[in-house]
């Protein structure tokens, strides 16, 4: 990971800064273990922000299972959502592909024509 990553962690807070030590920072286990599951919360789709807020429940005194299951079931939905967009725009890319007679020149193909005209609509 690179360097600029982990100091960014430490002014969102997401880790603490560890004590200096020479001219080389030095982290305990806990903060590895905490910068690994920041890595695995981003590949589950998380942001930083969010990821904030996930730590900052499991510190919170009168915050549940609950509380996280609720943003993971929110993040679900999320991501529910953008691959029903994305399917959405497969089918309309596949829908030009079939309307191109696929010869001539790139300045005639359908497909760019249809790109175009979206774009001045």
């Amino acid at each position: 990971m690179h360097v600029e990553t982990i100091r960014y962690y430490e002014r969102l807070g997401l880790i603490p800064r560890p004590a200096p030590r020479g001219a080389y920072r030095q982290y305990p286990s806990a903060t590895i273990d905490r910068i690994r599951s920041i890595k695995r919360a981003q590949d589950f789709g998380f942001s930083l922000r969010e990821i904030q807020e996930l730590f900052h429940l499991t510190v919170e005194g009168d915050s549940s299972c609950l509380a996280i299951c609720a943003k993971v079931e929110r993040k679900v939905r999320e991501i529910e959502e953008r691959i029903a967009s994305l399917e959405a725009l497969r089918d309309e890319l596949r829908g030009l592909m079939k309307k191109s007679t696929k010869v001539g020149p790139a300045t005639n193909c359908q497909v760019l024509q249809e790109i175009h005209r979206r774009n001045t609509n």
